[in-house]
C-alpha cells in the first residue's frame, strides 16, 4: 500500500468497499432465492400432508383410510419430474402404507419428532426435503405419523447454478470496478497533478506564478486558492525581507562609512588636539546612531520571534505622557516647537508602562522631527468608551492619504531621497505599530498634505479595582 500511487490507493479502497457491499448484496440474493425455493417445497409438502389427513378416519386407537383415490394419484405412483413421496406409519414407526413411487425404499422416521419440522434427508442417496406430521386422536395422543418427502435435485441445481454465477460475477465486478474507479480517480486528481506541476516550477526567484483555479468550487478549488494565498504571503514576506535587508545595510553603511572616512583622514598626518576632539566627537555620534539603530532592529526582531511579552498593568496615562514630554523638552526647545498637553481628568489604562513609554516617545519624536519651527504639537488625553483616547497633532508637512499605512513599514520615509538629514531611521512608527498590536491598542493616522498629521490611539481601560470587604 505504501508504494501504491494515490490513484491506485483510491481505486483499491473503493474496490474493497465495493467488495464488501457486493458480498452483502449477493448473500442477500442467494438467501432470498434459497428461502423462496424451500418455502415453495415446504408449502407443497404441507398441502399434500393436509390432503392425506383429510383422507384418514382417526379412531381412538388408530386410523383407517377413507378413500383409495389419494394413493392412486400419479404423483404418488410414478417417478415424475416433481414427485411427492408419502409414507404412513404407526406410533412405533412400522409402515402402514406408502406411495407406490417409493418402491422398496422407505422414508426416515424419527421417533423423537412430534411433527411439523421440515428437514433435509436422503432417499436412495438422493437429497429430499422431508416433513413428519403427527396423526392425533380426539384426546391429543398420536396414533400414527404421515411422512412426506419431495426431491431436492432441481432445487439444489438452481441454487448451485446461482452460487456459481455469483462466484464468477464477483471477481469480474471487482476488476471492472477497480479500473473504472482508477480512471475516475485519475480524472478527479488531475487538478492535483496540475498543482504539483505548478508547485515544482515555483522557486525563490519565481514566486509570482500561481495555481490555476479549477472550474468547480470544491475542495480542490479551496486547496488551490489557499496555496495561492500562501504564495502571496511568502512573496510579500520575501519582498519585505529583501527590502529590510537592503534598508538595514544602507542605514548601517552610512555611519560606518563616516567613521571609517574620519579615521582614515586622522591617520594620514598629525592634527591638532581640537581637530582630533571634533572628529572623534563626530565618530562617537555616528556610532551612537548606529547603536540606536541596532537596538531598534533587535526590538523588532524580538517582536517578530514572539519573545517580547507585555506586562499589562494599570497605568496613569497623563503621568506617563507627562514624563515623556519632560524628557523631550530640550529637543523640542532646540527645534523651537512647543508641546501642549490639554487638561483633563486622570485616565488609567491597562498597558505595559515601558512599551507604552516607547510608543509615546516615538510618536512625539516623529512629530518634533517633522513639525515646522514655531508651531505647537498638541496632546489630548481623555476617557473613552473603549478605554483611554490619546491624540497627537503636529503642524508638519503632512503626507499623502494613500501613504498613511505605508509609514508604519520599516525604514519608510516620506521623502524619496532616503537621506538622513532628520536623523531618523524610518523605524519609529514601525515600532509603534508592533508594540501597539502587542498590547491591543488601536491606532489611526490622519494626515493632510501641507497642514499636518494627527495620530489617534485608543488604549484598553484598566480593570476596575474591587473595594475591600468592610
Amino acid at each position: 500500500m505504501k508504494n501504491l500511487s494515490f490513484r491506485n490507493r483510491i481505486a483499491f479502497r473503493f474496490m474493497v468497499a465495493t467488495a464488501l457491499l457486493v458480498t452483502l448484496v449477493f448473500a442477500a440474493i442467494y438467501g432470498v432465492v434459497y428461502e423462496s425455493v424451500y418455502r415453495h417445497i415446504d408449502g407443497d409438502l404441507q398441502a399434500e400432508g393436509n390432503e392425506v389427513l383429510t383422507n384418514l378416519v382417526i379412531l381412538n386407537e388408530g386410523f383407517v383410510f377413507a378413500s383409495e383415490g389419494e394413493w392412486k394419484e400419479r404423483e404418488h405412483t410414478q417417478i415424475e419430474v416433481n414427485p411427492t413421496f408419502v409414507q404412513v406409519v404407526d406410533p412405533h414407526g412400522r409402515i402402514v402404507r406408502k406411495s407406490g413411487n417409493l418402491f422398496q425404499d422407505e422414508l426416515q422416521f424419527d421417533s423423537l419428532q412430534t411433527g411439523g419440522r421440515f428437514f433435509n434427508a436422503k432417499l436412495s442417496r438422493a437429497p429430499v426435503r422431508q416433513v413428519q406430521i403427527a396423526i392425533v386422536n380426539a384426546a391429543g395422543a398420536p396414533v400414527g405419523y404421515i411422512i412426506l418427502a419431495a426431491p431436492l435435485k432441481d432445487a439444489e441445481l438452481v441454487l448451485n447454478n446461482l452460487l456459481a454465477v455469483l462466484a464468477v460475477l464477483f471477481p469480474i465486478i471487482q476488476v471492472v470496478l477497480f479500473w473504472i474507479s482508477r480512471l475516475m480517480a485519475g480524472r478527479s486528481i488531475l487538478p492535483v497533478e496540475n498543482i504539483i506541476t505548478t508547485a515544482e516550477r515555483i522557486t525563490r526567484e519565481n514566486l509570482r506564478e500561481r495555481m490555476d483555479l479549477p472550474v468547480h468550487q470544491d475542495e480542490l478549488y479551496r486547496l488551490s486558492a489557499t496555496i495561492n494565498q500562501l504564495l502571496d504571503r511568502l512573496e510579500d514576506s520575501l519582498l519585505r525581507e529583501k527590502q529590510f535587508t537592503a534598508d538595514a545595510s544602507h542605514e548601517l553603511r552610512t555611519p560606518l562609512s563616516a567613521v571609517m572616512g574620519t579615521l582614515e583622514v586622522l591617520a594620514r598626518k598629525p592634527r591638532s588636539v581640537e581637530h582630533y576632539q571634533t572628529r572623534i566627537g563626530e565618530s562617537i555620534r555616528e556610532l551612537k546612531r548606529m547603536s540606536d539603530l541596532i537596538d531598534r532592529l533587535l526590538m523588532l526582531a524580538r517582536y517578530d520571534s514572539e519573545k517580547l511579552k507585555p506586562q499589562l498593568k494599570p497605568v496613569e496615562m497623563r503621568a506617563l505622557i507627562g514624563g515623556v514630554v519632560a524628557r523631550l523638552a530640550d529637543f523640542a526647545a532646540e527645534k523651537k516647537i512647543a508641546i501642549e498637553v490639554h487638561p483633563g481628568p486622570p485616565c488609567a489604562a491597562l498597558a505595559d508602562a515601558a512599551m507604552t513609554g516607547i510608543i509615546v516617545e516615538n510618536i512625539l519624536s516623529n512629530a518634533l522631527k517633522y513639525a515646522r519651527p514655531s508651531t505647537t504639537v498638541e496632546i489630548d488625553i481623555q476617557p473613552h468608551a473603549s478605554g483611554v483616547f490619546c491624540r497627537f497633532t503636529d503642524q508638519g508637512p503632512g503626507i499623502d492619504a494613500e501613504k498613511t499605512e505605508a509609514v508604519f513599514g520599516r525604514f519608510y520615509r516620506t521623502d524619496d531621497s532616503r537621506n538622513s538629514a532628520e536623523g531618523g531611521f524610518g523605524l519609529g512608527l514601525s515600532i509603534v505599530r508592533k508594540l501597539a498590536d502587542l498590547q491591543g491598542f488601536r491606532i489611526n493616522l490622519n494626515s493632510e498634505k501641507g497642514i499636518g498629521t494627527t495620530l489617534e490611539m485608543v488604549i484598553p481601560p484598566a480593570a476596575p479595582t474591587l473595594a475591600p470587604d468592610s
